[in-house]
């Protein structure tokens, strides 16, 4: 089952919990969606696809904001900010040796945490008729 790809909503407990985690064991690359984005990394780190689980929770993420966004009255900003690769302490946290070298590697241009506080400024310094509806910021060796 390698090459399938499952999309699993309501992931975070229940039923789509356990089938997402019985695919991942499986060999199945798992994109997990649920609303309790802290339930889907907990899944993430028990999980054997642990990035396809992730770029989820972020997809989800970016979902439920602009949901929240489309749902605001008129007048209440909602800005969605979508990091690429950030130097974190994600990596230490890893326990399989594997993913963690992996990991490692894939964050080696990491962009500062100031890069996004940069963003976040940006877009509440904006005039208030002014709406960012979404920032975009990575680093440039990132695809």
């Amino acid at each position: 089952m390698t090459d399938a790809v499952a999309f699993i909503t309501g992931a975070s407990s229940g039923i789509g919990r356990a089938i997402a985690r019985r695919l991942a064991a499986d060999g199945m690359r798992v994109v997990a969606a649920a609303r309790r984005v802290d339930r889907l990394h907990e899944l993430a780190e028990q999980s054997a696809e642990r990035a396809a689980v992730y770029c989820g929770t972020k997809y989800a993420a970016w979902a439920i904001t602009e949901g929240l966004r489309l749902e605001s009255p008129p007048g209440i900003r909602v800005t969605t900010i979508s990091p690429g690769v950030v130097r974190s302490e994600l990596a230490e946290t890893i326990s399989d040796p594997h993913a963690r070298a992996v990991m490692t590697e894939y964050r080696r241009n990491a962009i500062a945490p100031e890069s996004i506080v940069d963003a976040v400024a940006y877009a509440l310094g904006q005039a208030p008729d002014v709406d960012i509806r979404e920032i975009v910021v990575r680093p440039v060796r990132q695809r």
